[in-house]
């Protein structure tokens, strides 16, 4: 089994492969810092592994992903996800 480095983020965990750790170091250019990385992890030839976990139901409070920040939120996503498709067009050529 590959060596990883366990983050606790709350309810968010992640296991990082030491491969992986320079490719996530470098700061993140985008509003959407969570697909960017899965962009780098990916260009740099590296695989992303979902793992279940259990969700527990909001302890209180509300989201603060609604109405038109969600739409941001959606936005900035998509607008992340074209951008490096087109950036990884211009590397292939």
């Amino acid at each position: 089994m590959a060596r990883v480095l366990s983050l606790d983020r709350g309810r968010d965990r992640s296991r990082i492969n030491a491969k992986a750790l320079p490719v996530l170091a470098e700061p993140f250019r985008t509003e959407a810092p969570e697909v960017e990385a899965l962009v780098r992890l990916s260009d740099a030839g590296l695989r992303v592994e979902e793992v279940p976990v259990r969700m527990e139901p909001r302890a209180g409070g509300v989201s603060k992903l609604r109405g038109r920040k969600a739409v941001k939120v959606i936005g900035t996503v998509i607008g992340t996800l074209v951008a490096a498709r087109l950036l990884r067009g211009r590397r292939s050529d």
